[in-house]
């Protein structure tokens, strides 16, 4: 797990990790995130970006072949167009967006 809860985004330029990686969950929780600039390695499960400044969801989160929960809720996204290219996504919140 690599937790990040109200972090001070003004300081997270990306996160990139080596493709090695074995990181299942990310938390980036209360960050302040206006967009997603992560490098997300293929073996991630878990997403939360819950309470965010995201506008829409980023087609690297939707490449991710093993995910099973992904937590967008109370962020700034209004309309939401994307396809999944795997069928792991167990868990999908979106809730109190606009």
């Amino acid at each position: 797990v690599l937790p990040m809860v109200s972090c001070d985004s003004s300081k997270l330029a990306a996160l990139r990790f080596t493709s090695n990686s074995v990181l299942k969950r990310i938390v980036a929780s209360s960050c302040d995130l206006k967009s997603l600039d992560f490098d997300l390695r293929q073996l991630v499960e878990e997403v939360d970006l819950l309470k965010n400044e995201l506008f829409n969801l980023y087609e690297q989160v939707c490449h991710l072949e093993h995910l099973r929960v992904l937590n967008l809720a109370d962020n700034q996204i209004a309309n939401v167009e994307f396809e999944f290219l795997q069928n792991s996504l167990g868990v999908l919140d979106l809730s109190s967006n606009k």
